[in-house]
């Protein structure tokens, strides 16, 4: 078993894979015996053929301890800390690896004097110590998401209320807590006899519905097809969507989505990583 981020890589030599050093798994790749190189599951333009100078040698080699001290400053450095953080309360609870290269997730508790999450300024709000929980993922020596008590997105300062997806985030990283759902919705047109196919690993995420939605009662009418996903285990989820005809070879189109599924809490507070 080789570790999630583990250097290696493989050539191709008369037709057969070898071990000689690299680190592309390390950077999501994996090979594709039948072209003879590399890609990225859900990047259809990261294939990279044996022999080639690998890209993976630009990625930044971050340490767990480096991007712990990233993510600290992160929060540190957080409206909601710095409007009232309690300096000394700073706590890291737990380290996770992600499924991504050189990713971590730390979960840090930490204090404000008062209620409430960001700039908190002109805001009437009661005294009193309050506890929060913080998961900020860190990527390559950048936070990539940050979620505070589940509730509040500590990137564009926000709380999280929506739960779809919408096309203009195709590239942008969702983040979810484990045991909860979310829903996908791309345009369709049933009509034409092309449907929308989605590729993801089982083990983080579960497709609990799939159904097709028109626009209106028109006859040849588009419209959306909507995927429901529930978040099973802490990991990032990549969902690789293709618009294709079952009697055809190639879709006409693709669409990746990526979920940072992140802890969420049991009801007796303790961190929950997985579905039961």
């Amino acid at each position: 078993h080789t570790a999630l981020n583990d250097f290696w890589a493989t050539s191709i030599e008369k037709g057969e894979a070898q071990i000689v050093g690299g680190t592309p798994g390390s950077c999501g790749y994996v090979w594709d015996a039948e072209r003879g190189g590399w890609h990225r599951p859900w990047d259809p333009d990261s294939f990279i053929p044996a022999g080639d100078k690998p890209e993976w040698d630009k990625f930044i080699q971050m340490s767990e301890e480096e991007s712990q001290k990233i993510a600290e400053e992160f929060l540190r450095d957080s409206p909601t800390f710095r409007f009232d953080g309690i300096v000394g309360s700073v706590k890291l609870v737990e380290t996770l690896t992600m499924r991504c290269p050189y990713c971590w997730a730390f979960i840090f508790e930490f204090q404000t004097r008062h209620a409430g999450h960001g700039d908190r300024t002109g805001v009437v709000q009661a005294q009193v110590i309050t506890t929060h929980r913080a998961v900020i993922t860190v990527q390559e020596g950048e936070v990539v998401s940050a979620l505070c008590c589940e509730n509040w997105d500590m990137m564009p300062q926000s709380s999280i209320e929506a739960e779809s997806v919408s096309p203009e985030k195709e590239s942008q990283v969702t983040v979810l807590a484990v045991g909860n759902t979310i829903d996908v919705a791309l345009e369709a047109n049933a009509t034409t006899g092309y449907r929308w196919v989605a590729d993801f690993d089982e083990e983080l995420l579960e497709l609990v519905d799939q159904r097709y939605e028109a626009s209106s009662g028109l006859v040849g009418a588009s419209g959306k097809e909507v995927f429901v996903f529930r978040a099973l285990a802490v990991g990032r989820a990549y969902v690789q969507f293709s618009y294709e005809r079952p009697w055809e070879d190639e879709p006409i189109k693709t669409n990746t989505r990526t979920f940072d599924i992140l802890p969420s809490l049991d009801y007796e507070g303790r961190f929950q990583t997985a579905m039961d």
